[in-house]
């Protein structure tokens, strides 16, 4: 198990959790590479709480997903009120 993201991917394990959970393949991938690429993280014991790459990384995309959509629930609330 690697404790440096740049050389972590998530186990199948993980990726299976996260089907499960009805997160997409895109999904998945989109926020593995927001993870990797923006997120300013590099070592996983600098990330409270965490042990593993793999546990930060369902909790990630579980956030990430529910904020997707809070945010097209949003707009589809303001289309109705606006009348589009």
């Amino acid at each position: 198990m690697s404790k440096l993201l740049s050389e972590w991917s998530p186990s199948a394990v993980t990726i299976d959790l996260l089907k499960l959970n009805g997160m997409s393949d895109t999904h998945i991938r989109n926020s593995l590479q927001y993870l990797k690429t923006q997120s300013g993280l590099e070592h996983i014991d600098h990330v409270e709480g965490y042990d593993s790459w793999n546990a930060f990384f369902i909790m990630f995309c579980i956030k990430a997903y529910d904020e997707h959509h809070k945010a097209m629930e949003s707009e589809e609330n303001n289309e109705h009120r606006h009348g589009s």
